[in-house]
């Protein structure tokens, strides 16, 4: 699992991320507003293991 503090985090990241997957939050993250945008947990799955485990997240496309 790779955790990225933020959305630029997530951006600087980008190159590395995996090319198929989701980009999950923790449920009950309020993405409503910019700044919660800017500011959420991002968690990318490394394997199909892990990505079962995310299925208690909430997921962003």
């Amino acid at each position: 699992m790779k955790l990225y503090n933020g959305f630029y985090e997530l951006l600087n990241g980008l190159s590395t991320l995996p090319e198929t997957g989701w980009i999950f939050v923790d449920s009950g993250e309020d993405i409503d507003s910019d700044a919660a945008v800017r500011n959420a947990k991002y968690y990318v799955a490394e394997n199909e293991v892990e990505s079962i485990e995310f299925e208690k997240k909430t997921y962003i496309c």
